[in-house]
């Protein structure tokens, strides 16, 4: 819709409307523009088109908009065992990645937590107050605040080695007693080593075969976990 003037006032006389609930528009007459809002809460991984109508009660004009939701990559699930929720770690092959929180019984959506790039595991506190994931590509661990879904820290780890120049492996993390934690790393083969949390130093550093540790590199082949 064209106005000579194209005065705030004249731009005051649009109206604008959506199809959709997912999208909406306003008037924002002091920058001669429309704005955009988005509620996609509910919105499962498809194509979605929305039609916009701007008009002056005389003359309208349509455009369209449209949004494509991926579905997630989900490659881990644990159940919060406090709360009514199921946790999923969501990968993006190496890059950033995060922490998709359900309700098992609605199936509904909690929150969104962003991580390091390409976590491979989780692990719930003793206490149920914290989850920790660790990221194999940029080799830390991610501390989350169960009670308040907000990241805490984030722990570097020195003491990681993996096979793979590009970071794809499987990276594991479990609470010990206390202030260690256990990890093992993307080795070829698979190292478990013993983290004190609060000094940040590796205790101990063991192979699966039963072999003695000496750094990055060993006659053993495979993955491990810890169960």
């Amino acid at each position: 819709v064209n106005y000579a003037g194209n005065t705030a006032a004249d731009l005051g006389r649009l109206a604008v409307s959506s199809d959709s609930t997912w999208v909406a528009g306003t008037i924002d007459s002091a920058n001669r523009s429309i704005r955009l809002s988005f509620t996609t809460a509910a919105l499962i991984n498809r194509t979605y088109t929305a039609t916009l109508t701007v008009t002056d009660g005389a003359v309208s004009v349509q455009t369209f908009v449209r949004a494509t939701l991926a579905p997630l990559n989900i490659t881990a699930l644990l159940d919060d065992p406090t709360r009514s929720r199921t946790y999923g770690i969501q990968q993006d092959g190496v890059n950033v990645g995060s922490i998709v929180a359900i309700d098992p019984l609605t199936l509904n959506p909690i929150n969104n937590i962003t991580v390091g790039k390409h976590p491979t595991d989780l692990a719930i506190s003793p206490d149920g107050n914290e989850m920790l994931v660790l990221s194999t590509m940029d080799k830390t661990l991610t501390a989350i605040d169960l009670r308040t879904s907000a990241v805490q820290e984030t722990i570097p780890l020195a003491t990681y080695y993996d096979w793979s120049s590009t970071g794809e492996t499987s990276g594991h993390i479990k609470y010990g007693a206390g202030n260690l934690l256990y990890y093992i790393d993307g080795s070829w083969g698979p190292v478990l080593h013993v983290f004190n949390r609060s000094t940040r130093t590796v205790v101990q550093s063991i192979f699966f075969d039963g072999s003695a540790y000496a750094g990055a590199g060993n006659s053993t082949a495979g993955f491990g976990d810890i169960v």
